[in-house]
């Protein structure tokens, strides 16, 4: 909501604010879409989708015909390379902050903690900062850790708990392995103050939510220097979703992420292998003079 009201504000009105309902053709609208999408493609993305809803609801009320914006051409997004931390680049990452954070401040051994539960969950950064007590099991024969929560960040509310994750497949009951309970143990020990959600990762003021933006400030900090210092949290779940899908298999993989479709964890979360797999036996019983 936050972005669809940002795109109205700074983009809907300006190019199309004096635009009658009558007048905005799909010719129009097209042209709009382009010349917006050759400098900002994802405003110009979230703009078409404003508008083939603002004028699907004129439809479903009668006031026009058609919905001229649903026949505009669809705004492709340039495909990104996967970047994605290798399973050694990842214990070295995490041997790094336990050393630089063994006897540091409050908030970067919390800073610590988080980085090692995303690199064990692959849980988004707003997830992981959502996790509360409640539902946090570390004596379980298997812990685990459940997911129904994550912070978000808007203009106009700041700083917030949302009590629902991003998406109803994103709510989820996750296994974690022991160095992921390692890292909760030490924030339980910490004895911050979790506020009226019990939160694991809360700031350390006490009580309030943490913001995403400061933990990865402090995360950028604590990686100065090194070759991780420009990454961003989100390459964690890229991480563990390349790690997983090579290892257990690309459905495990999307289930662990929340997805409701493995399309989503290919398309922006694995990073493709160019090898392909070694499949001769199998190639050579197509030729005919070869014995079975």
């Amino acid at each position: 909501m936050q972005q669809y009201r940002a795109v109205v504000k700074n983009q809907m009105l300006p190019l199309l604010g004096e635009v009658t309902l009558g007048d905005a053709t799909t010719p129009l609208l097209d042209r709009t879409l382009k010349v917006l999408a050759e400098t900002k493609n994802s405003r110009a993305r979230i703009l078409r989708q404003v508008l083939v809803g603002t004028l699907g609801l004129a439809v479903r009320h009668g006031v026009l015909k058609t919905n001229a914006a649903s026949n505009t051409a669809t705004v492709l997004t340039p495909k990104k390379q996967i970047e994605d931390y290798s399973v050694a680049e990842v214990r070295e990452l995490l041997a790094h902050l336990r050393a630089v954070t063994a006897e540091g401040s409050l908030l970067e051994q919390q800073a610590c903690q988080v980085v090692h539960v995303m690199a064990g969950t692959g849980l988004r950064v707003g997830e992981a900062l959502g996790l509360s007590w409640d539902g946090v099991n570390l004596d379980a024969d298997i812990p685990y850790v459940v997911v129904s929560r994550t912070v978000v960040t808007g203009t106009s509310t700041g700083t917030r708990l949302q009590d629902v994750p991003k998406t109803e497949s994103s709510h989820r009951h996750l296994p974690i392995p022991d160095f992921v309970v390692t890292a909760l143990r030490a924030a339980n020990a910490a004895g911050l103050d979790g506020g009226e959600f019990g939160l694991v990762f809360p700031a350390v003021t006490g009580g309030k939510v943490r913001q995403p933006n400061g933990l990865r400030a402090k995360l950028k900090d604590l990686t100065l220097g090194t070759p991780f210092e420009k990454h961003a949290t989100h390459i964690f779940r890229k991480s563990v979703a390349t790690h997983v899908a090579r290892e257990v298999g690309l459905t495990q993989a999307s289930s662990l992420l929340g997805h409701n479709e493995t399309g989503t964890t290919v398309k922006h979360y694995v990073r493709p292998e160019h090898e392909a797999p070694d499949v001769r036996t199998a190639l050579e019983k197509l030729n005919g003079d070869t014995p079975n």
